[in-house]
């Protein structure tokens, strides 16, 4: 699906754009890799170390079809993982294999797959597989690969922490449960209170406040406005409902019976709940990834309690992921599929005549062809207005130094081939 959609200009600068060309500069020995889609290194959009040995891939094994074949590894990892796990806490292989099948069946997952391409699905394998060590009591495995799932992808960190409360609470596990609330804090307090400030001023200071603005100004702001705003978090959570049902009704909310990894589940639940961004609460993109990975761990935790009817909870969620799935693709993916162009050689033949110093601004779905450019933007009406400016200062110096090329569709279906 996702190749279908970078075929026919269903991809977005946003994301696939954004990727392509922070990786090609990485890959080409500019580390700093400043994105001018998002007016900022690429360091700061994700807090990603992952993107600089994957660059190395993408230039040389396939360019964007790498980045969709490392999506897929990450996710068939990811499930075999599950399958792993369900055998070591006690389910039988047909059991195990089930959890598995349900997962890769499950909407937030697919739909996060098609959405061009996203570190979430580095850390989501990291994520289980850490979790899998823990469970075969194998420290030093388990620590590696989380901290490797932190440098994957920020957003991990709140799981972290509600992984070490859960630790606490449902399974009295005090060392476990500290070491991990600690890591989760100490390493937010680093990124948030050292490297970026530091290195990165303001990179993603109005994208929080555009998210969370209503809860406080900046970042510790936002956590304490959290308890001090109260109840505007449960006005902003009692309109989520639909958000609720689409992570927790695939698997018929037996979730909620597992034990450690119900409170790191829930962390990213709100985290994404109480955003003012709309997409953080739809599953047809990237912010569900890493959630769906703790769902389906919760899940495993939950049918330890059903041992004399656990084929019929395992039977139940399949169903009802396998009914909302079918939904999902007639609403969402089938759309998508009957999508058919040619305008993919006319926007490769358009490029082919600007000179590799212009400025290229240009809509959504073209700016991922121009990822060799070194400054790329879109206009605002293309792409959600509150995460990118309109013309910042990045476009006012480049235009002293650089020649402006407009790119858009009606443009490009008159270049001759």
């Amino acid at each position: 699906m996702s190749v279908h959609k970078y075929l026919n200009l269903e991809a977005t600068t946003m994301d696939l754009g954004y990727a392509e060309q922070t990786l090609w500069e990485i890959s080409h020995g500019n580390w700093w890799a400043f994105s001018s889609v998002f007016q900022t290194p690429a360091f700061a959009v994700d807090g990603s170390l992952w993107l600089y040995p994957l660059a190395y891939g993408f230039r040389y094994l396939g360019r964007t079809y790498f980045l969709f074949v490392v999506q897929a590894l990450g996710t068939g990892i990811a499930a075999w993982g599950l399958y792993r796990i369900g055998n070591l806490r006690g389910l039988s292989r047909w059991q195990s294999m089930f959890v598995s099948v349900t997962f890769l069946l499950y909407p937030a997952i697919i739909g996060g797959s098609q959405f061009d391409f996203h570190p979430d699905f580095i850390a989501l394998p990291l994520i289980i597989w850490a979790y899998y060590y823990y469970r075969a009591h194998n420290p030093s495995l388990y620590y590696i690969l989380l901290l490797s799932a932190i440098l994957a992808k920020n957003v991990v960190l709140i799981s972290i922490g509600g992984w070490g409360i859960g630790l606490i609470l449902w399974e009295h596990r005090v060392k476990d449960g500290i070491i991990a609330i600690f890591l989760s804090i100490f390493t937010l307090v680093i990124e948030f209170k050292w490297l970026l400030p530091t290195y990165f001023p303001g990179a993603n200071e109005s994208l929080v406040l555009s998210l969370y603005g209503y809860l406080g100004h900046n970042f510790w702001g936002i956590i304490t406005g959290i308890f001090r705003h109260f109840s505007d978090v449960l006005k902003h959570l009692s309109h989520d409902g639909v958000y609720a049902f689409l992570i927790f009704g695939p698997v018929l909310a037996f979730v909620f019976l597992g034990s450690a990894s119900v409170m790191a589940m829930l962390s990213l639940f709100i985290f994404n709940a109480i955003s003012s961004f709309a997409a953080q609460q739809a599953i047809n993109d990237q912010y569900q990834v890493i959630l769906s990975g703790w769902v389906f761990l919760a899940l495993i935790e939950a049918l330890l309690r059903f041992k004399p009817r656990r084929n019929l909870v395992i039977f139940a969620t399949f169903v009802s992921t396998m009914f909302l799935e079918v939904m999902f693709i007639s609403v969402v993916i089938v759309p998508l599929m009957t999508i058919h162009n040619n305008y993919v050689a006319q926007v490769k033949q358009a490029l082919s005549q600007i000179p590799m110093s212009n400025v290229i601004y240009t809509q959504n779905h073209l700016g991922l062809w121009a990822y060799r450019y070194p400054v790329v933007g879109i206009a605002t009406d293309q792409a959600p207005g509150r995460l990118v400016d309109t013309l910042p200062t990045l476009w006012d110096e480049a235009s002293k130094k650089r020649t402006f090329q407009q790119l858009s569709l009606r443009e490009v279906q008159f270049v001759p081939i």
